[in-house]
């Protein structure tokens, strides 16, 4: 709408002017809407998926994980990727529909060696793994040799301090700390015992025990040994006395044990000594040991006597054994260091009559 003014009071002037000026009137109806704008391009996908199954490898191990929309996710070469509930990956290289990744294993990843990676698993890009934290400090420790444990009447932290010089650890499942330090006794050992390699020295208390099983002795001074081998101690150290050849026995050179062959049983005295009723006569025989000479003698109805002389002295406390073929027993009368008399004890029959002796030395 315009309105005129007139700027000069007197009208009539022909100086004077007008001005127009024009004003809003009031607010009319409002206009149609106008047409929708074009929608945006989607977003870039910040994650992924597998399309197959796939066992979990070992700390380092690589896989060629198949996976949908590698070409949105921006993933490239040396990028830190997380496969949801089993771990961390390396990218090692991107295919035009999969990702080559190395499993880096950090700490805490929930996936175990041998595992699935099941289809369908979201695959995300993931930071790198942070530094490592400032060791722990085990507070409440005051003394040396003490350690830090775990209490199981509290359910804390506890310690344990140092034992005895001499004492070992052990386990005892029956104490709050469930260790102990004490002196090792031969009932705390089962097992075998390996001392290869080691010298020992002193002397091994095993009073009041009670041992079980067996000692292996594979090292006595030297090395090897055989079945039947013997130790025995020399007056310094212990030594292995190799066991001997068939048929041969143990015996003594002074004090050292050795294996020597046998020549039969060594004779104090042996013979067989037969009376000729006829002849009168008493005879040992060949093979008798340590006999000088031999005499009979006999009368009807009195006893019949053999004595025989040693050809070395024998001990008269060398126990003699002495037996009759005949059935006719008979007893020492005499005896001394060179000879022997036996006598029967009853009267002897008109017959050959004989007699056994032997002492072993």
């Amino acid at each position: 709408m315009g309105i005129t003014l007139n700027q000069n009071t007197d009208c009539c002037e022909t100086t004077c002017t007008s001005t127009t000026v024009n004003t809003p009137g009031p607010q009319g109806p409002a206009g149609p809407a106008g047409t929708n704008g074009t929608n945006g391009a989607d977003g870039i996908s910040a994650y992924t998926n597998t399309t197959a199954a796939y066992t979990i490898p070992a700390a380092l191990g690589i896989i060629n994980a198949y996976v949908t929309d590698d070409t949105d996710v921006t993933f490239t070469a040396g990028q830190i990727v997380y496969f949801a509930n089993v771990g961390h990956f390396k990218v090692l290289g991107v295919g035009s529909d999969y990702l080559n990744v190395q499993r880096l294993d950090y700490t805490g990843d929930p996936g175990v060696t041998g595992g699935t990676i099941p289809s369908g698993t979201l695959v995300v890009p993931a930071g790198m793994q942070g530094p490592a934290g400032a060791d722990g400090e085990i507070t409440g420790l005051t003394a040396k040799g003490q350690l830090a444990t775990y209490n199981g009447l509290s359910a804390s932290a506890d310690k344990l301090s140092l034992g005895a010089n001499g004492t070992a650890l052990f386990a005892d499942s029956t104490l709050n700390l469930g260790i102990k330090w004490k002196q090792p006794a031969f009932s705390d050992l089962s097992g075998t015992v390996d001392l290869g390699g080691s010298q020992v020295s002193g002397q091994i208390d095993i009073s009041g025990s009670s041992v079980t099983g067996s000692l292996p002795l594979t090292d006595l001074a030297n090395s090897g040994g055989a079945a039947g081998d013997l130790a025995y101690w020399n007056g310094s150290s212990w030594v292995r006395l190799a066991i001997g050849s068939a048929g041969q026995v143990l015996s003594l050179s002074g004090s050292t044990p050795q294996w020597v062959d046998t020549t039969g049983p060594s004779y104090a005295v042996r013979t067989h000594v037969t009376r000729d009723y006829s002849a009168a006569t008493a005879t040992a025989d060949s093979s008798s040991v340590n006999v000088a000479s031999v005499s009979s003698t006999w009368s009807v109805s009195n006893p019949i006597t053999f004595t025989i002389t040693f050809t070395d002295p024998i001990d008269t406390t060398l126990p003699l054994l002495f037996s009759s073929s005949d059935d006719t027993a008979y007893e020492i009368t005499t005896r001394s260091t060179t000879s022997v008399t036996f006598t029967s004890t009853t009267a002897a029959t008109g017959a050959d009559h004989s007699i056994s002796v032997v002492a072993f030395n």
